[in-house]
């Protein structure tokens, strides 16, 4: 995937970008999601599943996640992906990013939900 607007990209998952996430879930704030304190120990794993499900490309199965980076920087400041819940039916969309000062955000629920928070707290900066 690769999404560009005038200030961000949300682009595939690499491998140098797990050190980045495993910081941001250090400080207990991505437990909610399953992210914790003990992510760094299996980020790799975690990086290696999330890829192949983004490569095979159907968000009807576990989730999918993305890495949003500043277009100018290429810094990473957080991910952006979605779940598929069956007994829902549909899928829920997950964003943490850093904020202005280096406190990890999370935001979650539907589209109509997380997309303003996107284009308004990621893209302002």
């Amino acid at each position: 995937m690769f999404i560009e607007t005038d200030r961000l990209v949300i682009r595939d998952l690499e491998t140098s970008d797990g050190a980045i996430f495993a910081d941001m879930a250090s400080d207990g704030s991505l437990v909610p999601v399953g992210l914790d304190s003990a992510f760094r120990a299996w980020v790799a794993e975690w990086l290696t599943d999330a890829q192949q499900l983004a490569k095979n490309d159907d968000p009807a199965v576990e989730y999918l996640a993305y890495t949003i980076e500043l277009k100018g920087t290429q810094q990473v400041v957080g991910s952006v992906g979605c779940s598929y819940y069956k007994d829902l039916g549909k899928n829920r969309y997950l964003l943490f990013y850093r904020d202005g000062i280096q406190k990890t955000r999370l935001r979650g629920g539907g589209c109509q939900s997380v997309c303003p928070i996107f284009f308004t707290a990621v893209s302002a900066g």
